[in-house]
């Protein structure tokens, strides 16, 4: 993929409730992203964002969401209908985001457009979350109920690359992080798990053939062996939950010969105390002390790795204040700036 040297993005959603403050925030640091919006438009809460359209989808208070099993069972086989012939003729044009489910969406291709930016970062609930997470109002699992399950893997595959293609069609280098929060719950001895895994490799890999850099954002801990060997070329984490675990797996030396990139989370987002509380010249200290000891480890080059990596919030900031989001992007600039400097950076903020 295309180096970009100590870049920041974000992870997708914002607290904000005007889409031209939000996007103004997303177009802050150096990789823009979609900012998605749930506080002004519950339909932006991560599950149903992904699969507005579905049949009989519902939303609930704070972004619960189910499937109405009659209209599922009227609907659902012409609809998955159509989700298979448009992938088999690779036009997406029907499940690209609507104005509805994404508010930022066409102003987020306007500011590109007008900005001429290269490289953006886009986003969307991967197949695994949504299939896990989503349930009947009777409370059946999807992959309990005829069709459901494939329907919502070809939906989020047609969603992503009706995204993935408005961005080339700009000119724009689409990077593009699955969101799998679910991921936690990953067992390998689960039949369901590991149709989800097949499944994932085949959104990525279908992506990476339509020219987008592809990554996976997972904020809670996981099977980070099983991440690693998904093909992906970035792996979006939680620093404080996740680096250390991850650097310790044998298979993180392979990805980064391969060329995968981190996306480091370095500001943690978990609770509300913790942007204020965030020290800059600490965290760095602490990061740079887990990789260096990684990198000695596995053969690696320290000062390569902290140039080519991705640097973000934890996760999304969509519960946080409007001003605790701003400052997570000061803060977030504050360390990418310091973190080559190592402990120069310390003595300096000391002195």
């Amino acid at each position: 993929m295309v180096k970009l040297n100590f870049s920041t993005t974000g992870i997708g959603s914002l607290p904000h409730h005007n889409v031209d403050a939000a996007l103004q925030n997303a177009f802050n640091y150096d990789i823009p992203f979609l900012p998605q919006i749930p506080v002004k438009n519950p339909r932006e809460y991560m599950i149903i964002q992904a699969l507005d359209g579905l049949p009989g989808l519902e939303m609930g208070d704070g972004g619960a969401v189910w499937v109405n099993e009659s209209v599922w069972q009227n609907e659902g086989e012409s609809y998955e209908a159509r989700l298979s012939e448009a992938v088999q003729a690779h036009r997406y044009d029907a499940f690209e985001p609507t104005q509805e489910a994404y508010s930022a969406w066409r102003g987020f291709l306007f500011e590109l457009d007008e900005r001429e930016t290269r490289v953006a970062k886009v986003q969307l609930a991967g197949p695994m979350t949504c299939q896990w997470v989503l349930k009947t109002r009777g409370g059946q699992l999807s992959d309990e109920v005829p069709g459901l399950s494939s329907a919502i893997f070809k939906l989020v595959l047609a969603r992503s690359l009706a995204m993935v293609n408005e961005l080339k069609q700009r000119q724009v280098l689409p990077i593009f992080y699955l969101d799998e929060p679910a991921f936690y719950g990953f067992t390998k001895t689960v039949a369901k798990h590991l149709i989800g895994i097949t499944q994932l490799k085949l959104v990525i890999q279908t992506l990476q053939k339509e020219g987008a850099v592809v990554g996976l954002h997972c904020c809670s801990q996981t099977d980070w062996k099983t991440v690693l060997q998904l093909g992906l070329d970035i792996i979006s984490l939680d620093s404080v939950l996740s680096m250390q675990p991850m650097v310790e797996e044998d298979g993180f030396k392979a990805f980064i010969l391969k060329g995968g990139t981190m996306s480091w989370g370095v500001v943690p987002t978990m609770r509300r105390t913790d942007i204020p509380s965030f020290s800059v010249p600490f965290a760095i200290a602490k990061f740079r002390s887990i990789l260096s000891v990684a990198c000695a480890k596995h053969g690696l080059d320290f000062e390569r790795l902290l140039r080519e990596a991705i640097y973000t919030p934890a996760c999304g900031l969509a519960l946080h204040s409007i001003g605790e989001a701003e400052r997570a992007s000061a803060l977030l600039k504050e360390f990418v700036r310091l973190l080559p400097h190592g402990e120069s950076s310390i003595r300096g903020q000391r002195e």
